[in-house]
C-alpha cells in the first residue's frame, strides 16, 4: 500500500512545486473499490465501497484498503490550479472472444511489457509493500 500511496503523494508535491502546474492530474484507481452487487450500478456518485459485504472475502478488503488510501492520497492534496481525476479501471472477467482472458494466451511476454513483470531488481520492488 505504502508503494502506491508515497508515489501519488510524491506526484503531488511535484505539482504543487511546479512553474506551470498541469491543468489535469488523471491518476490511476481501480473499480474494485466498489461492493459486489447486483441490484444498481456502481458509479461515482451512487456506488458503495465494498469489502463489509458478509461473504465478502478478506482477500477484497486488502484490494479496497490499498484503493480507498490510493484515492485519499489525491484527495488530500492541494492543488487548486490542477483538476484531479481519479479513474477507475477493471478487467473485465469474461472468457469470451475479444475480453483479456481470450487474448492472454496468444499474447507474447515481450508485447506485454515482461521486462517489468521480472521479479527481480527495481521492477519488482515498486509494490513489494502490497504483498
Amino acid at each position: 500500500m505504502a508503494s502506491r500511496v508515497e508515489f501519488t503523494q510524491a506526484v503531488g508535491q511535484a505539482i504543487a512545486a511546479a512553474a506551470r502546474p498541469p491543468l489535469v492530474w488523471l491518476q490511476a484507481s481501480t473499480a474494485t473499490i466498489y461492493a459486489h452487487r447486483y441490484d444498481a450500478p456502481n458509479d461515482e456518485r451512487t456506488g458503495i465501497i465494498g469489502g463489509y459485504e458478509p461473504d465478502a472475502p478478506r482477500t477484497w478488503r486488502f484490494s479496497i484498503d490499498v484503493a480507498t488510501a490510493w484515492e485519499r492520497a489525491v484527495d488530500e492534496l492541494p492543488l487548486p490550479s490542477t483538476r484531479k481525476v481519479k479513474m477507475r479501471s477493471a478487467i473485465v472477467m469474461s472468457p469470451y472472444r475479444g475480453t483479456p482472458f481470450s487474448i492472454m494466451p496468444q499474447a507474447r511476454p515481450s508485447a506485454i511489457g515482461a521486462a517489468q513483470m521480472s521479479p527481480v531488481g527495481n521492477n519488482a520492488s515498486t509494490c513489494a509493500d502490497d504483498v
